[in-house]
This record gives C-alpha cells, structure tokens and sequence, in this order.
C-alpha cells in the first residue's frame, strides 16, 4: 500500500474523529470513467459519527484518491463471562 495514500486517507478522516486503515491488498471493483478500476478498500475506525459524516467522509476519500470503496467498522463491546469467577 502506497504510504502518502494512507497518510492522505488518515488526514481526512482525522477532521471527524476516524481512523483510516486498509484491508491488507484487498481491492475492489467498480468502475471510473469507461473502464473498470481494480482500488484498495478503505475501512474507517472509531466512535460512530453519524450517517451524515461517513458519507461525507466516504465520498471526501473516494472522490480525491485512489480508493475504491470506504466501509465502516461497527464494533460491539462484549463482556466475557468467565464462568469459574462468576463475572
């Protein structure tokens, strides 16, 4: 993955409290212009902002670099229970 592409991608996300990472060499297709475009996968990171900001964030990244497709990592909190303590 191209170093100045992550750092570009975190410089955006960071305006609204997000982390960018990528999914290893992962790309997506979809298409740009006439032809078919084979582009990394973004997936943002942190507290969830709202729909609101993940599309403006989404649409910021995919619209000025190279990126195919932005998701959005929900995650849950679960609290194992560890049935020799009893928490």
């Amino acid at each position: 993955m191209n170093d100045e592409l992550f750092k570009r991608a975190n410089e955006i996300a960071a305006k609204h409290g997000l982390k960018a990472e990528f999914l290893g060499d992962m790309q997506s297709v979809g298409v740009r212009g006439d032809d078919r475009a084979y582009l990394p996968v973004v997936v943002l990171v942190g507290s969830f902002p709202g729909w609101d900001v993940l599309e403006k964030v989404s649409s910021e990244i995919t619209n000025t670099l190279e990126i195919g497709r932005v998701t959005y990592e929900f995650a849950r909190k679960v609290k194992i229970l560890d049935r020799f303590s009893g928490v």
